[in-house]
């Protein structure tokens, strides 16, 4: 299996496991949530997933190749998918008016739990980054 695949698969499966956890755990709490708790998500979603774009994009052309640099592109392009799914899962819930079935309970802790991460991986990005350039000024003086 190519490394860059299975970043993506334990990206999406991290946000399937929490997202699964937390609506099993918590049945009834958000049946019928807040319009403001998706409203939230879906604008917190919305900036991240901009910030994630500028920043992934930013940091990929220079990296260095190798298995570490394809299992993080896998990890960072996962965390991507998952958080623009949760975010359209936000914006779709935001417009149910019935209480959510048992699907829809699990999405909003979808979006939850993918918005999370997902600010987690921009919030990241600089670190990598400096270690990009880290490694750049390092093979330029020797």
């Amino acid at each position: 299996m190519d490394l860059s695949a299975s970043g993506v698969y334990v990206a999406l499966g991290l946000d399937l496991m929490v997202s699964l956890v937390l609506a099993s755990t918590e049945p009834a709490a958000f049946r019928h949530p807040p319009e403001t708790l998706l409203e939230a998500l879906a604008g917190a979603g919305s900036a991240i997933v901009v910030a994630y774009i500028v920043g992934v994009s930013g940091l990929s052309p220079d990296l260095p190749r190798g298995s570490d640099t394809e299992w993080f592109l896998g990890s960072v392009v996962g965390l991507g998918l998952g958080g623009v799914l949760g975010n359209g899962l936000a914006v779709v819930l935001h417009e149910a008016s019935e209480p959510l079935s048992w699907l829809a309970h699990w999405g909003v802790y979808w979006a939850g739990a993918s918005t999370i991460f997902l600010a987690v991986a921009v919030a990241y990005l600089p670190i990598f980054a400096y270690k990009k350039a880290r490694a750049r000024h390092l093979n330029h003086d020797e």
